[in-house]
């Protein structure tokens, strides 16, 4: 499928985390439910991102402004 999996440091700056996201052309994030915030703060940065999938534990949506947004379960 040509899919590589790789990790992004949110301890980074936001404008550090957009480069790292961008530079990579992810087309799909897949984000622990804790993790929202700071893939928010960043959102309108990202060019290449087409699917955010949230992972939980409650299989519930959770509120967020990422747009396409999928549930992992």
């Amino acid at each position: 499928m040509g899919a590589t999996l790789h990790t992004v440091n949110f301890r980074l700056p936001s404008h550090h985390l957009a480069y790292v996201l961008n530079h990579a052309e992810d087309e799909v994030l897949f984000i622990d439910e804790d993790l929202l915030f700071f893939v928010e703060l960043v959102k309108d940065q990202l060019k290449t991102v087409k699917h955010f999938v949230i992972m939980n534990q409650s299989g519930v949506m959770p509120q967020t402004s990422l747009s396409p947004v999928h549930l992992y379960d």
